[in-house]
């Protein structure tokens, strides 16, 4: 099985509703399943229902090395579009090797510098101006907004281009701008699934993590691209624990949960008097996920 929990986890052993997972694509491991669930079915979203690409469209894919964007120049593709990149100069043979049609190298080129409009533009990158996307786009073209902008407001998060100024501009010009907000759900994922077992789609692996070095994988993502936001495909593994009997966990539970921890609570002691109780783990963010779910 694969999918997502109600907000994310690094575990072992993780509860998740059952309309949230489904079964992982036989071809996968556990690593490559692992950045399906959210990168995948949001590019799934930005493609098939904000973009509503057609075969024949032109389609750009802006942050395509990305966590999304990788996924989404593989989806476009497979929808029957011909699809243009854009990425950095390290980037542009990956790009490639995930089916585009053409590169931009942003380093070098602006997103409108070749004069070619597209009918569906799908921007995960986040830094650049709506006139700009727009100018990129055919008259009545699609732009999906994916993620907040760079340097966003205090009170919207970065998220004011995508719930104010791109709706607002919508109601006044023949493009049609849309922020996206992707649920994964079972059905989702059997749809990606059916696109990746025939090999139409495959996810992009960066690096690998274990379990105990999630810190460090945060640290890595932290650092992101310079105008890109996301890594694709970084993962915390972690080797499943076998499988014990009812009593074996019974006698576990008895043991007060210190022998087998994982399967059962510990017993914690309370902090000394006048220490400051053990604070909380923080959320991670959604584009790491275990593997092993």
């Amino acid at each position: 099985m694969y999918g997502t929990c109600e907000s994310g986890s690094f575990a072992e052993c993780a509860a998740a509703p059952e309309q949230r997972l489904a079964a992982k694509p036989a071809s996968l491991s556990f690593e490559q399943a692992a950045v399906v669930p959210i990168s995948g079915v949001t590019a799934l979203h930005a493609v098939r229902d904000s973009g509503r690409v057609q075969p024949g469209q032109q389609v750009m894919v802006i942050g395509a090395a990305g966590a999304v964007g990788s996924f989404a120049v593989q989806i476009a593709k497979a929808s029957g579009a011909r699809v243009t990149g854009v990425c950095s100069s390290p980037k542009t043979g990956l790009v490639r090797s995930l089916g585009a049609d053409d590169v931009i190298d942003y380093t070098h080129d602006e997103i409108d510098g070749n004069r070619a409009r597209y009918d569906v533009v799908i921007d995960t990158a986040g830094n650049r101006p709506l006139s700009l996307l727009r100018r990129a786009m055919t008259p009545h073209g699609t732009l999906v907004l994916v993620g907040g902008e760079h340097g966003g407001g205090r009170v919207l998060g970065g998220f004011d281009r995508q719930l104010l100024r791109a709706p607002l501009v919508s109601m006044f010009a023949g493009q049609r701008l849309r922020g996206l907000t992707a649920n994964e759900g079972a059905e989702d994922l059997q749809a990606i699934t059916r696109l990746i077992d025939p090999g139409a789609v495959r996810p992009v692996i960066d690096r690998t993590y274990a379990l105990a070095d999630a810190a460090d994988a945060i640290r890595y993502l932290a650092q992101g691209h310079a105008g890109q936001g996301r890594r694709h495909g970084v993962t915390a593994r972690q080797q499943m624990p076998s499988p014990i009997s009812v009593t074996q966990r019974r006698a576990r539970r008895a043991d007060g949960g210190q022998i087998g921890a994982r399967y059962s609570r510990p017993v914690r002691k309370p902090p000394p008097i006048g220490t400051s109780p053990r604070p909380l783990p923080t959320r991670a963010p959604g584009n790491i996920r275990y593997a092993g779910l």
